[in-house]
């Protein structure tokens, strides 16, 4: 039996009487019966609208009053059984068809004047075609129009715009189908708020008007709990009527529990949180159920572009960086355990608009001796002196000597204010006492000059004048110290003692050889040109027993005078030349002051010492953060004693005899004693090759072939050097090497050396170089513990390739800044991508699962070029899961972290965790840095280069590696 037919005879077989109740409450209706089935219902201007069907075939009305008035009669087919207005006021009204012709028509507002309109004469058809079509509704709010199809359960909309050409055929492209549900459909309508009602066998369903938003019907919940429910209609005050198959009837449901009340409470600041609360009441006291919140985003108070927040569910949240600006709405939607349960949603007040706090003043502090800031980063900026604010830059930190106030705080960003201030206040720091010498019997101040000035006995303070030095003869007691500037204080003092010379008693005119002479004598500091750059003083003494000696000190004035004029001429290297044409000095003694040196480093200039026996030549990745006074210490082994002794340990060292047996070993020129304080650092010396070779083109070149350095060091090991012959400023040639400890040095000639050499470089795998790729700090700090930005590691990674910059910068990556060029490089390479395609973000700390990521991407690139460039390339094809407890299948790391575990060079923590979002530090990113290109850990390093990083440390070899420059042993072999 079709189930429609047989819903219609129990209508048909209904008989009823009519009873009509009045009840207070104003346009509140109770008919207990009423003598034909109220199929279709709808609400307008006070009225009930309800249609009859089968045997009583009209649309009729119920005014608040009681009374009853038939509104339209004399339908076609089967009579109307839903119905609805329009805003204009005009009725429309379904005619469904079991053969799939149903129909909607429309009698106009005009037409409705009349007392009982002939629908036959005046409606017209607007959708044809159709199917077994029941229910219809107008969208309170879009106008959109909502019709429903009993046979094939499914839903339809036509937008408001589009319901205007009649008629429409179901087919027709304007008609969208919205969603099918699960029961045959009867009657459908809205409340004001636009959520959608859907009547069934079951009761009533509840579409929310978010749901229809996008033109789908996604969540249907169950409303009320009622069976046969038909016709269905909301009130002005959103009460519902609706009616039932038998007795057939028009009731009003219960009213819905109500929340009032609304309220947040909370600041409207980015990181708080609001708190939402609300008085729920049901007039028939039913107890709240489950009922619902949302917060929602809008644009202004007026809600405006109001959206659903996310995930945002509970009766509380935390505002974001997505709500800056914006203002915040909480709704709830009550719900009662019984009756009609589901309210409608109420908002409370939007608040707003949400604001970012500003963030509080860093914690940063003063070190005042070295003119730093302890603790800024490149999230600051600071201002000196009330000058402009200056973002930090690690790479070019700011100049903090003298008197200066100083403010940092956190830079603004996009969404963030600046943050407060930390006020920091520098001082001068007082020079240190001068490196000044009193020649007591010459009665003069060694190595003062005009930035100086002195008092003598307790005098006043006198500046230096180089035209009218102090009389020091007698009995004096003098104090020296660096003169005050306007930013400096006067310098620590040296104290000097001058005493009276004895007058001999009687005249003698043998000249008197007991006492020492000096002499000053100056000499040129020239660039690697040969353009004379500035003058130094060299004091030449002559002991008692005629040993001369010289003494060269370098200051800060002098430096300055040197790197402005060597920056005016483009000059790399600066040349102290320290003459000795009638090879009388037995010992040099260059000194430079540490701000003399600060200012070469600054000037980023390389400083040679060129004397008559030997070259001395300092890069300046050497002298880069050298914090103290330098020194050389330069003697030539002149006597043919002191020669032949070295000639002679140089015949019985194993090293030499191992190189060449029992060859002849003879040592060429003199000997060089070199002493100084610069240890564990890259120096190369050229010493003179002063041996009478052959003129005999191809014999002297042998000779040349076979020369090379035996080093005999202080702590009692030897060294055996080849060198590099090459060609020195006055045309004669000599031999250049690298060190970084200082001993004897000896040009030694090796009979048949070479061949030796070249039989072991058949042998030996090739050299190459690992050339160092990242810094430490001031004061001979690593800090090992301290983050990494993607900055610094764009920058470590882009010193171990040799690649292309890509074409196309990230926009947050400004060209000016120090790190363009390396985020273009690894950003070619593939092995760095941004956090999305715009931005690489250079400040952010590169967490493990990151770095995981980094060694991945790399490794796959390497092993599609060569699948034998990693031993762990084979594993790429077949990754076995590493069970970490931190990391779920579905983490976006979590392939990469599989495979650096598997690889061995990111293996996790004892306690099974990987910790993925854990932020790497400097000494960990070394080492998995140090794995990736197949570097160190360095080896055989006896002296430390960081204070930080003790040989104790578990990464001493690794930052070793990552920071000095050395020779490797490329073996294809193994």
């Amino acid at each position: 039996m079709n189930v429609k037919r047989s819903i219609r005879r129990l209508f048909q077989i209904t008989l009823v009487i009519v009873m009509i109740l009045l009840l207070t409450a104003p346009q509140t209706f109770a008919f207990t019966q009423y003598n034909t089935a109220a199929y279709g219902l709808a609400y307008r201007n006070g009225d009930v609208y309800f249609t009859g069907y089968d045997s009583a075939i009209k649309i009729s009305k119920i005014s608040s009053d009681g009374n009853m008035t038939d509104v339209a009669t004399n339908f076609q087919g089967l009579g109307p059984i839903s119905l609805d207005f329009d805003s204009d006021g005009n009725l429309y009204y379904t005619i469904p068809n079991s053969f799939q012709l149903g129909k909607i028509y429309k009698i106009s507002s005009a037409d409705l004047a009349e007392v009982t309109v002939n629908a036959a004469n005046v409606a017209t058809e607007v959708v044809i075609g159709g199917g077994d079509l029941f229910g219809l509704a107008f969208h309170p709010i879009t106008g959109d129009v909502y019709f429903s199809d009993n046979y094939s359960k499914k839903i339809y909309r036509i937008l408001k715009n589009d319901f205007n050409e009649f008629p429409i055929e179901l087919t027709d492209e304007k008609v969208h189908e919205i969603g099918t549900m699960m029961n045959l459909l009867f009657d459908i309508a809205f409340d004001s708020a636009g959520n959608l009602y859907i009547s069934d066998f079951n009761g009533i369903i509840k579409v929310s008007n978010d749901d229809l938003a996008d033109g789908h019907i996604d969540n249907a919940l169950s409303y009320t709990p009622l069976t046969y429910v038909f016709g269905i209609t909301f009130t002005s005050d959103n009460r519902l009527y609706y009616s039932t198959l038998s007795p057939a009837v028009i009731k009003l449901l219960d009213d819905p529990p109500i929340a009032n009340d609304v309220l947040i409470t909370g600041q409207a600041e980015v990181g708080k949180t609001l708190s939402g609360s609300y008085i729920y009441s049901d007039t028939e006291g039913a107890l709240e159920g489950e009922t619902t919140f949302k917060w929602y985003r809008a644009d202004n108070a007026s809600g405006d572009n109001k959206t659903a927040i996310s995930g945002a569910t509970g009766n509380s949240y935390n505002l974001t960086e997505a709500d800056v600006g914006k203002y915040i709405s909480f709704a709830v939607t009550p719900v009662a355990q019984s009756g009609w349960t589901h309210g409608l949603e109420v908002l409370s007040s939007f608040i707003g608009p949400v604001i970012v706090t500003a963030p509080s003043a860093p914690n940063v502090t003063v070190d005042d001796v070295n003119n730093i800031i302890i603790g800024i980063d490149e999230t600051m900026e600071y201002k000196i002196d009330e000058g402009d604010w200056t973002p930090y830059n690690e790479q070019t930190p700011p100049n903090l000597s003298g008197n200066k106030t100083v403010k940092v705080r956190v830079k603004a960003t996009n969404d963030t204010p600046a943050g407060e201030e930390t006020q920091l206040v520098f001082t001068a720091n007082p020079p240190g006492a001068p490196n000044v010498t009193a020649n007591d019997t010459n009665n003069i101040i060694i190595g003062i000059n005009e930035t100086m000035e002195y008092k003598i006995d307790e005098g006043d303070w006198t500046p230096y004048n180089e035209q009218t030095p102090p009389n020091l003869s007698g009995n004096k007691t003098v104090k020296v110290r660096v003169k005050a500037t306007n930013d400096t204080p006067a310098g620590e003092e040296t104290l000097l003692v001058f005493t009276a010379n004895p007058s001999p008693s009687k005249p003698d005119r043998t000249p008197s050889t007991s006492q020492s002479t000096t002499e000053q004598i100056i000499v040129d500091v020239d660039g690697n040109n040969d353009f004379h750059l500035t003058k130094i003083s060299v004091i030449r003494s002559k002991e008692q027993d005629g040993t001369i000696k010289d003494e060269i000190l370098m200051t800060d004035s002098n430096a300055k005078e040197t790197v402005l004029k060597a920056k005016e001429q483009g000059i790399d290297t600066v040349r102290i030349i320290i003459p000795d044409e009638d090879d009388q000095v037995a010992e040099v003694k260059v000194e430079i002051t540490k701000t003399a040196l600060e200012e070469l480093n600054n000037g980023n200039l390389k400083l040679e010492i060129a004397t008559s026996n030997a070259v001395i030549s300092i890069p300046v990745t050497s002298i880069h953060h050298f914090n103290q006074d330098l020194y050389f210490r330069i003697v030539p082994m002149k006597s043919a004693t002191e020669q032949n002794q070295v000639e002679e340990r140089a015949k019985n060292e194993p090293l030499i005899k191992e190189a060449v047996g029992d060859n002849a070993v003879q040592v060429i020129g003199r000997p060089m004693e070199i002493e100084t304080n610069m240890q564990s650092r890259q120096v190369s010396i050229i010493l003179p090759i002063t041996a009478n070779l052959p003129t005999n083109p191809a014999e002297r070149q042998k000779v040349l072939n076979n020369l090379g350095v035996y080093i005999e060091h202080s702590d009692g090991s030897k060294e055996l050097m080849k060198g590099t012959v090459v060609k020195m400023k006055d045309g004669s040639e000599g031999l250049e090497f690298e060190v970084n400890k200082f001993s004897t040095f000896s040009i030694v000639y090796l009979e048949g050396w070479q061949d030796e050499v070249a039989e072991e470089e058949t042998e030996t795998p090739e050299k190459a170089a690992h050339i160092p790729y990242i810094n430490g700090y001031n004061n001979n700090e690593f800090r090992p513990n301290a983050f990494v930005t993607r900055a610094q590691m764009a920058k470590m990674i882009a010193q171990n390739l040799d690649g292309s910059l890509s074409t196309k910068a990230f926009e947050d990556v400004k060209s000016s800044h120090w790190a363009f060029n390396y985020v273009l490089e690894v950003k070619e390479a593939g092995i760095m991508t941004g956090v999305n395609q715009t931005t690489f973000n250079l400040n952010g700390n590169v967490t493990r699962a990151q770095m995981a990521s980094i060694v991945y991407r790399w490794i796959q690139k390497q092993c599609e070029k060569d699948s034998s460039a990693y031993a762990s390339c084979g594993m790429l094809s077949d990754i076995p899961e590493a069970s970490f407890k931190d990391v779920m299948s579905d983490h976006w790391a979590a392939e990469a972290i599989n495979f650096t575990k598997v690889a061995g060079i990111m293996v996790g923590f004892e306690d099974q965790t990987f910790k993925p979002n854990q932020e790497l530090t400097r000494a960990q990113a070394l080492k998995v840095i140090n794995m990736l290109f197949k570097r160190g850990p360095l080896t055989n390093v006896e002296t430390p280069t960081f204070l930080d990083v003790p040989k104790t440390h578990w990464a001493f070899g690794e930052v070793e590696e990552a920071v000095r420059e050395h020779d490797i042993l490329l073996d294809d072999n193994r």
